[in-house]
């Protein structure tokens, strides 16, 4: 497939910042000298069906919002999320892990001693109800660690989500040049975690002997199809392995035999770089999900063929190596979704400054690209409203207001630096202005039986006007410490209804719909019931 990179182009302001215009007003208290933390994750907590967010504070105390139509109410202490104010909070993930019909909260925290963290293990929130959160079976999570994230995903397609857990740095030592300054990073790293889910009842550590503890410092992981085999694979990315060689990887699994292999050369997907987030997203519209992998430096997009993958992110102008040249950019996140509703992926990526790196940007600006075809990107960043310079971490698409556009939620640490002292440095909420006449249409997908609660894993694909095919997959943990929506949005152009739905449940076969009207978001279920939610 031909690709090809166009250049700047102008257009109407899409974006608008509107956090405090819609509640979201809370700052923090101090400056964070550990730079951890600002992931954030969308979930709908209360099932109203207006997206929920939560804000990790690292740090400092995280924050629920519950989205009360369009406008965010604090409910932090309400719902008894405040009794993780003592841990240095990473992100969260949720998914409902006992299929009761509630969306749970896993709390990635720092707890290291040695780092200055909380000594405190992990916890895993569950969800009563939608009125309020409480810890559970805390002797599956009672290992201390430096988890910087985690992903959920049913490995085994019994119907209930198991959890990866990343692991950071136990210490890290330098190397030194001839003139004794530090030219190399020597970590040593702790083993990732990999929880089986028993019913909901209990989780037990299989990750010994599933291979997949690593040797890696890992910072970033993701359960996802790359295969279309209707099993979740692994994605995992390292940091630091252009020091201590141990780059990212990616796992298939081999439901239904319960094992993982790594196939990361074989596919040509294995790399040394500073690994920071996972983004998946078709962006030529071929119906298999491609990777972007976010770096101190270079990104890399690999276009996935299923038994190979190419890495082209530089030929098509996202690879953001440089903020100004010579001085290098640092992203965290890249997520992809259908920012004009025209069909196809379009790419946001949240970028932040990294004290502890010299040579990287202070003021590192964030960045859209617009993908004009399959596969043609024009960067629309200062355009879109989107080029902000503060130090953004995790990110994340909804439609919190319902309007049928995909918004944006950015997390953001405070930094101590005077560059930022009289910025508004807080989590930015980001709204899609478009006025475009581009239809849309979303849905909620609910599992039973075999299929987990949250779906999470499922995918659905359909055909786009121009003959190619979209596929969304519901996110278990993707980005740097975030999480996306749980609801999949298609843009349809100009065209009023989506046809040829293919819903794909998880290890369960597929179900096909002809078509549906545009501009509303369905929930269909295992049985194969539909109604219109909005």
């Amino acid at each position: 497939m031909f690709y090809l990179f166009i250049g700047l182009r102008s257009s109407a302001q899409l974006f608008t910042e509107v956090s405090r215009d819609v509640g979201i007003t809370f700052e923090y208290e101090g400056l964070d000298g550990q730079e951890v933390g600002a992931g954030v994750t969308v979930l709908d907590v209360n099932n109203d069906g207006w997206d929920d967010i939560f804000q990790a504070g690292g740090i400092f105390p995280s924050k629920l919002w519950l989205n009360n139509k369009g406008v965010f109410i604090d409910v932090t202490e309400k719902f008894g999320v405040n009794l993780i104010d003592t841990l240095f909070v990473q992100g969260a993930y949720a998914g409902d892990f006992d299929n009761d019909g509630y969306e749970d909260l896993f709390i990635a925290n720092m707890a290291i001693p040695a780092h200055r963290g909380d000594n405190s293990p992990p916890i895993l929130l569950k969800n009563v109800k939608g009125k309020r959160f409480v810890p559970v079976l805390q002797e599956s999570f009672s290992e201390l660690g430096h988890y910087p994230g985690a992903s959920w995903g049913d490995i085994n397609n019994d119907g209930y989500i198991d959890l990866f857990v990343i692991n950071y740095v136990k210490e890290m030592e330098n190397g030194f040049d001839s003139l004794g300054k530090p030219n190399t990073y020597l970590p040593q790293c702790l083993p990732n975690q990999l929880f089986l889910n028993d019913r909901g009842e209990s989780f037990k550590n299989i990750a010994a002997e599933m291979k997949l503890t690593d040797e890696g410092c890992g910072l970033a992981a993701c359960f996802t199809d790359f295969d279309n085999d209707n099993d979740v694979d692994l994605i995992l990315l390292n940091d630091f392995g252009q020091f201590n060689h141990l780059g990212n990887r990616i796992y298939r699994n081999d439901y239904p035999e319960l094992s993982f292999t790594d196939v990361s050369n074989k596919l040509g997907f294995y790399d040394e770089f500073y690994g920071m987030g996972v983004g998946p997203g078709d962006i030529n519209n071929d119906g298999v999900l491609d990777y972007y992998l976010t770096n101190i430096g270079r990104n890399r997009i690999f276009i996935n063929s299923i038994d190979t993958m190419t890495e082209i992110a530089r030929f098509l102008g996202i690879d953001l190596t440089y903020s100004i040249d010579p001085v290098i950019g640092t992203s965290w996140t890249g997520i992809f979704f259908d920012v004009d509703n025209d069909c196809d992926q379009d790419l946001y990526v949240a970028k932040g400054y990294l004290e502890s790196l010299e040579n990287n940007a202070i003021k590192d600006e964030n960045a859209l690209f617009l993908n004009d075809a399959a596969g043609q990107f024009t960067d629309a960043s200062e355009s879109a409203g989107l080029n902000d310079s503060l130090i953004h971490r995790g990110a994340a698409f909804l439609d919190f207001d319902h309007d049928g556009d995909l918004d944006i939620v950015s997390g953001v640490i405070k930094s101590r630096r005077s560059e930022f002292a009289k910025t508004d440095q807080k989590i930015k909420l980001y709204r899609n202005n478009l006025e475009n006449e581009n239809n849309w249409i979303g849905f909620k997908l609910v599992g039973s039986g075999n299929v987990n609660r949250s779906c999470i894993g499922c995918s659905i694909t359909i055909s786009d006007q121009s003959g190619g095919l979209q596929i969304k997959e519901v996110d278990g943990g993707s980005g740097h410490s975030s999480q996306s929506t749980k609801f999949l949005y298609f843009g349809l152009g100009k065209s009023s209804l989506a046809e040829n739905i293919i819903i794909q449940w998880l290890g369960n076969g597929e179900m096909k719909i002809d078509s549906l009207p545009a501009g509303h978001v369905y929930e269909v279920n295992r049985k194969g019931k539909t109604k219109i939610l909005y």
